[in-house]
Order: structure tokens, then sequence, then C-alpha cells
């Protein structure tokens, strides 16, 4: 539904000689969906929330704002968002929802950490299937390593073989190794507590 609605960016533009300036009603659900992808990601960082807090400042959102993030399913990750940024730039008091994110968000960094990310993916995917998902790569993301397998798609357990090599030949296999260990070291506590945290801000 998000990517849905981000495809339709241009109906929300206002076009001025070259440039099309985005209506603020759209931008700001622009903002709340690329923090929803980083923080699912697993880390947004702290800038988001002062800009959402800014935006808040001089553009509030109305109701069309809103009924763009219900359409998108973000509601309650905004509303979540917004409470937080209230927590740290006035002071507003905690609840359970900001602190397991607040929590969650300086862990992960801007990017993310390893951890963050790994344990995200092993709530949607499982121990095993991470591990399975970093040996065999996707064919939507193998083919930019490999174009040729875009015009012979019978090559593609060749490139996934190649691609094993070039990581155990190559500088990769340190982050090979770290991403390994980190995989069977998180506990399921963590996995279950960033799961709950999920479903808890509906992404």
């Amino acid at each position: 539904a998000v990517q849905r609605i981000l495809s339709t960016v241009w109906e929300h533009t206002e076009k001025n000689g070259a440039e099309h300036t985005m209506h603020t009603d759209f931008f700001y659900f622009y903002h709340i969906a690329h923090m929803a992808k980083h923080f699912t990601m697993g880390g947004c960082g702290i800038r988001p929330l002062l800009d959402l807090w800014l935006l808040r400042q001089k553009m509030p959102p109305s109701a069309q704002a809103d009924a763009l993030l219900l359409a998108g399913g973000l509601s309650t990750f905004a509303d979540a968002a917004v409470r937080l940024s209230l927590v740290w730039f006035e002071d507003a008091p905690h609840n359970d929802i900001t602190s397991r994110m607040e929590a969650f968000i300086l862990r992960g960094g801007v990017y993310g950490t390893l951890r963050n990310q790994i344990t995200v993916e092993q709530k949607r995917r499982g121990k095993l299937g991470y591990l399975l998902s970093k040996v065999f790569l996707p064919y939507n993301r193998l083919k930019h390593q490999y174009p040729v397998i875009q015009r012979h798609k019978w090559l593609t357990p060749f490139c996934e073989v190649l691609r094993w090599f070039r990581l155990l030949l190559g500088g990769e296999w340190r982050r090979v190794r770290r991403t390994l260990r980190v995989n069977s070291g998180l506990s399921p506590e963590a996995v279950n507590a960033a799961g709950a945290l999920f479903t808890d801000l509906a992404l």
C-alpha cells in the first residue's frame, strides 16, 4: 500500500517552471514512510524524529495527511513516532511503546546495527531462513551482481557458486563470519521482543 501511494507522487506536486514542489500533506506521509522503512531495516537514528518534530511545528498535518497514513497502514507507527518526538524534544513522559522504540533506535544507530538488522530478519524468516537467504541470494538481487543471468537465466546456480568463492577468497569473509556469529548468538527473547514491537507498531 505504501509503494502504491508513493507512486502517485506527481499527483501531489505543484509545478513552478522546471521545479515541482511536493504538497505538504504528501511530504508528511513520505517522511513517515521513509522513517518506517529504515526502522524496519534495523534503525532510523535520531534525526528523522527531530525532523518530524520540526515538521509538525511548521506544517501541522491535516486530515488529508492522516488519510494517506491510514491508507498506507502507517497510522499506528506515525502516532508512536510523534509521541517519541515529544518525549525527546518536549520532555513528554514515556509510555511502553516509546520506551521500546527508543531502545531499538538508540541500539540501531542511523542505519541499523548488524544485530538489529539480523534480529528483524530472524523474526521474519527464522534463524535458518535468514541463513539460507544469505547463502542463496534471490535472483532479483543476484542479477545486479551478474547481469549475464538476465539473458541466460540457466547460469543462475553457477553464479551463486561463483559468488560463494568470491566471498570465501575475497575480503568479505570476515564480514560473513561476523554475520554468522551474530545470527547464531541472538537469543529467542531478543527476536521475540523485536517482533512484538513491530506488531504493536503495525509494521
